[in-house]
């Protein structure tokens, strides 16, 4: 009845409630397009993937053990844009998967729980060609809203082929590509996200920081705003990444938080303008051919504290409202 589904797939209804479940290396056939589990304790181990509703995955108050060569919690409808998400809240995840964490088809909505990733091996292994491994994925937005979350990920870490919202939560992140990507709006405006190791750190079609304490360590561009047909990001474990095409509207705005950032490539590098009216930020860049500040259009501070540094070119700045040009000291 359920051929059309892989083996090692968990697919619709959750256990009863309080119970647990151990499912072996094919798995079991629990329903076939919405699944759904609450409050209960699943441990899947899966020669592919591994927890599957093809229609939509929903996951509260459950603890979920996943180890598979594939995709550890997806869904996959792509024939109709009000299904194919995934939603997870007030959960414990511990998801060790071959190719991504959690796939969605469209949206994701993750909140409110503990969330341990590894995908593809882990930060420090290549993944193979055409193979994604990236700790969340969607194909549409995705919302991170509060929650732990320990991310060690091969390919990106936290990824959407929309927009990425991360409104608070407590994130540390190793990864081989980008701590967190977006073709469309970057926006952090609450939250910690400790970026240990990066290619890149955030990068966006646009990049908004708004509030929360971040901290970046990137082999390349610390934070980046890139568009249309743009190469930047390129060089990653997964190859970096391309943007979906449209005009150049890339701007980096940011108006408060934290952040500290120490790049191998440019520190804040925008494709079209820079804006910064709040916050403080801390930037190092070390490489010999890059800046700290670079920016394609324009750069305004017009609030905020700004302190960069390019060693690789000898040159200190210091800024703030009353020193907008940022002059050497």
């Amino acid at each position: 009845e359920y051929s059309d589904q892989p083996a090692g797939t968990v697919l619709s209804q959750s256990p009863e409630a309080g119970s647990t479940a151990k499912l072996n290396s094919r798995g079991a056939d629990l329903g076939k397009d919405s699944l759904e589990i609450y409050d209960g304790a699943v441990t899947v181990d899966a020669a592919n993937h591994g927890v599957n509703g093809k229609d939509s995955n929903t996951i509260d108050s459950a603890i979920l053990t996943v180890t598979c060569g594939g995709d550890a919690v997806r869904s996959t409808n792509d024939s109709d844009e009000t299904l194919g998400w995934v939603s997870v809240s007030n959960s414990t995840l511990t998801l060790t998967a071959g190719e991504d964490g959690i796939q969605a088809e469209t949206s994701a909505v993750v909140s409110a729980g503990t969330y341990a990733i590894t995908s593809g091996g882990g930060s420090t292994v290549t993944p193979g060609d055409d193979v994604s491994a990236k700790g969340i994925k969607t194909g549409t937005d995705l919302t991170l809203s509060s929650g732990i979350y320990t991310l060690d990920c091969s390919d990106d870490a936290i990824h959407a082929n929309g927009n990425v919202t991360i409104t608070g939560g407590s994130y540390t992140i190793s990864t081989g590509d980008d701590a967190a990507h977006a073709d469309g709006d970057l926006t952090v405006s609450g939250g910690t996200l400790d970026i240990q190791a990066s290619y890149e750190g955030l990068e966006g079609g646009t990049v908004t920081v708004s509030g929360g304490d971040i901290t970046a360590v990137s082999s390349d561009d610390a934070l980046n705003a890139a568009g249309g047909n743009d190469g930047s990001g390129f060089g990653g474990h997964g190859m970096g990444n391309t943007f979906t095409p449209g005009g150049n509207s890339s701007a980096i705005t940011i108006t408060d938080g934290t952040i500290q950032m120490l790049a191998g490539g440019d520190g804040l590098d925008s494709n079209g303008s820079i804006e910064m009216t709040g916050g403080t930020v801390v930037v190092c860049s070390t490489g010999g051919g890059d800046g700290a500040l670079d920016y394609e259009s324009s750069f305004t501070l017009d609030g905020g504290i700004l302190f960069a540094a390019e060693v690789g070119g000898e040159r200190y700045f210091f800024c703030n409202e009353q020193n907008e040009k940022g002059e050497p000291v």
